[in-house]
């Protein structure tokens, strides 16, 4: 179904993705890099980083314009657009374009006897350019975000008692001679576990990789991970095996790519908590 540029793409994020989880080093330098990419999937923040990973913020030509500052040099990066068919399941239950239903079957559709689904049948590109490309600043940036106020996407760099002052609220108990790096490490970790037990059913199943309580491991790391690097607490402090524990190969595509997202996700949702808690 899909083209062949697509099918190489994918092949490329996959490789990608391999490559960035076998090294504590590259996993880091991928979760500190990806956050700044939360405007895009973790799939395109895959593929972005494999096509540059010395990007900082990227854009389309006319958001640069529209904001003020337009893009000045060539060099595109690419974006995958999903490109969707509308479709639904017949009463045999196979799948079959909404153009090729039967008057009956769009009626059966409509009232909810036939289930409606829409499946990608293929991936466009769409040119993205870095702000390395246009004549805006970081300070440019820091503003126009902070005007829309995207939360989360830049911090600037916080007082570490004031951050543990305003995360009290996530504190159980702390060791009073404690270092204050100490102190938010435990808050950030108390914080993330909550939110991780939230979200159980998302490690019950295990894969042929890991087991439910590695995949968790590692999405606790990888949060804590990030945040700690966004407050600019030193996570050397700090050790970190599960995000290590596997050697991952092609075979096991699927599970990497599934604790990938969601690792993207939940780190963008708990530094806007913990952000908010700072304001």
């Amino acid at each position: 179904m899909f083209s062949n540029k697509t099918k190489e793409s994918f092949k490329e994020i996959n490789k990608s993705v391999v490559d960035i989880y076998n090294s504590k080093e590259s996993i880091q330098g991928w979760l500190k890099w990806q956050l700044n990419f939360r405007n895009y999937s973790p799939l395109n923040r895959l593929y972005l980083h494999n096509q540059n990973p010395e990007a900082t913020y990227v854009a389309s030509y006319n958001w640069w314009k529209e904001s003020g500052f337009p893009v000045v040099q060539s060099g595109c990066l690419y974006v995958m657009s999903p490109m969707m068919v509308k479709g639904f399941y017949d009463a045999q239950n196979k799948w079959k374009p909404l153009k090729e239903a039967t008057d009956q079957e769009k009626q059966l559709i409509d009232a909810g006897a036939l289930k409606a689904k829409n499946i990608v049948r293929d991936y466009k590109r769409l040119p993205v350019f870095d702000i390395s490309k246009t004549n805006a600043t970081e300070e440019d940036l820091v503003a126009k975000i902070t005007e829309k106020k995207n939360k989360g996407k830049i911090l600037g760099k916080y007082n570490l008692d004031e951050v543990y002052e305003n995360l009290s609220e996530y504190l159980e108990d702390s060791s009073k001679n404690a270092s204050v790096e100490a102190k938010i490490y435990e808050v950030v970790s108390n914080y993330v576990d909550d939110v991780l037990s939230k979200d159980s059913n998302d490690f019950d199943t295990a894969s042929d990789t890991l087991e439910g309580d590695d995949l968790r491991n590692m999405a606790k790391e990888a949060i804590t991970f990030v945040v700690l690097d966004r407050f600019q607490v030193d996570n050397t402090l700090f050790k970190y095996n599960a995000l290590t524990k596997v050697h991952w190969d092609e075979d096991h595509i699927n599970d990497l790519m599934r604790i990938n997202k969601y690792i993207c996700n939940k780190s963008e949702e708990v530094v806007d908590t913990l952000t908010d808690a700072l304001m």
